[in-house]
């Protein structure tokens, strides 16, 4: 497998992206794929766990 390493860093917004999903993925603020389906149908089924993501 051929992998490509980026080795510029990153800058300070995307650090505090990355570090606000990861706090939503320990809180439990995810969806399902079943949920995300149900909401692009036109359903609303947020609110099953947490708050839902930010």
């Amino acid at each position: 497998m051929n992998t490509v390493f980026d080795e510029e860093p990153l800058d300070e917004e995307t650090l505090r992206k990355i570090e606000r999903s990861l706090e939503d993925l320990r809180a439990g603020r995810t969806y399902t794929l079943e949920e995300v389906m149900a909401e692009l149908k036109g359903g609303d089924r947020r609110g099953r766990r947490g708050d839902g993501p930010r």
